[in-house]
C-alpha cells in the first residue's frame, strides 16, 4: 500500500506456510523504494519483534519513520519484517507444543525471506530489534542464534 510521496509501506505477507507451525503464518514487510530499481541489489533486514497485546497498529508509523530515516541518509534501505508475535507469545516454542513461535522464526520465516527477496542471506544482514515482549525475544533469540542474526537492538 502506498503512502505519502510515492514511499512504500509495510504491507501484508499472508503466504508463508511453516512446516513447524502447521498453518499459515502471516508477517507484514516493509520494501524501501529503493527496492524496485533495477539491479539486483541486496538489502539487509530488520526483523522487528512486537510488545504484548500485538503489533499490527504499530506497523505504518514505524515503515514511515524507516522511509524518513532511509531519505535523510541516517539508515541503509532496508528490508523490514514485522513479526506476527501473537498477543503474548514471546518468541518462545510453548511448553504445550501448539505454539512453535521460535521455530517459526529461526527455521521457518528468515529461510522464507531469504529465499523469496533479494536479501543480504547471511548474519551480517540481519538484525533482530523489538519493544517489550519483543525486547525479550529479541535478545533471547538473537544471543541464542549469533550465526543467523548479527546484530539485537
Amino acid at each position: 500500500m502506498a503512502h505519502a510521496r510515492g514511499r512504500r509501506a509495510a504491507r501484508i505477507e499472508p503466504a508463508l506456510p511453516p512446516p513447524a507451525a502447521g498453518t499459515r503464518v502471516s508477517f507484514h514487510l516493509y520494501v524501501p523504494a529503493a527496492y524496485a530499481q533495477p539491479g539486483g541489489r541486496r538489502y539487509p533486514v530488520v526483523y522487528w519483534l512486537h510488545g504484548s497485546g500485538g503489533g499490527v497498529p504499530g506497523i505504518l508509523p514505524l515503515s514511515r519513520l524507516v522511509d524518513a530515516a532511509i531519505e535523510a541518509g541516517q539508515v541503509p534501505p532496508m528490508l523490514v519484517v514485522f513479526v506476527n508475535g501473537l498477543r503474548m507469545g514471546m518468541y518462545v516454542d510453548w511448553k504445550s507444543g501448539t505454539v512453535p513461535m521460535e521455530t517459526v522464526i529461526v527455521r521457518d520465516l528468515v529461510g522464507h525471506i531469504d529465499a523469496t527477496y533479494r536479501t543480504i542471506a547471511a548474519r551480517e544482514g540481519r538484525l533482530l530489534d523489538g519493544f517489550s515482549m519483543g525486547g525479550y525475544g529479541a535478545a533471547r533469540l538473537g544471543f541464542k542464534f549469533p550465526e543467523l542474526f548479527g546484530a539485537v537492538s
